[in-house]
């Protein structure tokens, strides 16, 4: 019967196409600064690698690091800089905005006076430690504190709440794609900016990790 054989034969072509990353699976993090980079980059690689399943999960960029050290992540992506035990390249910069309603028009001059009276929308601390430390940040530099009225669990409903004209709020401006036509999006200026990058643990870069590095990679030499 040569069915046997042909069964060893796929378990050895399987685990040579797993070596060379070519099968398998990869579970990837995000974060507010990188809901559209991210998605990009995995498009590329699934064009390239179909058979690799990849999957992907909102944390914050302190949540993926913890993920990745206990092998629950293969490679996150967060803002920069990341722990010295861990690997890391640059892909962009992001930095905070105003986002209002779209029939807000800002005056460069006077914006703060024009929210200093209308209700603010944030993000809870604990889904974006980053973001929220430095939106303190910023306020404390502006002497600029205003009152939050509406606190929501991720950056989508903090944009949709802003969109349906309930306030105004200050997100990651790489962020407004999500609903770019409902909102009036006004940056801040290069202080609030930061770098965002993919991180993962150098010791697992083999397999699918290891083709997924080298699309990070061609992506930062934009190539």
């Amino acid at each position: 019967d040569p069915r046997p054989d042909r069964r060893r034969n796929v378990r050895r072509a399987d685990a040579r196409a797993a070596v060379r990353g070519t099968i398998g699976s990869l579970h990837l993090g995000l974060g507010l600064s990188t809901l559209t980079l991210a998605p990009t980059i995995v498009h590329r690689f699934r064009a390239e690698f179909p058979d690799v399943a990849v999957t992907m999960d909102d944390f914050s960029s302190s949540e993926q690091i913890e993920r990745i050290r206990r092998d629950e992540l293969d490679l996150g992506f967060v803002r920069l800089p990341v722990p010295p035990d861990m690997a890391a390249v640059p892909l962009a910069t992001d930095r905070l905005a105003l986002a209002a309603p779209a029939n807000v028009r800002f005056d460069r001059h006077n914006r703060l006076e024009q929210l200093r009276d209308t209700n603010m929308i944030a993000l809870r601390d604990a889904r974006g430690p980053g973001l929220a430390a430095q939106v303190r940040a910023w306020q404390r530099a502006v002497a600029f504190d205003p009152q939050v009225v509406h606190h929501a669990d991720d950056i989508q409903t903090v944009l949709a709440l802003v969109s349906a004209g309930l306030g105004w709020a200050i997100v990651p401006a790489g962020s407004a794609g999500l609903l770019a036509r409902h909102i009036t999006l006004e940056p801040l200026g290069d202080d609030t900016e930061w770098t965002v990058g993919a991180t993962w643990k150098p010791a697992r870069a083999e397999g699918p990790l290891a083709r997924f590095i080298a699309i990070v990679r061609d992506f930062e030499r934009g190539t």
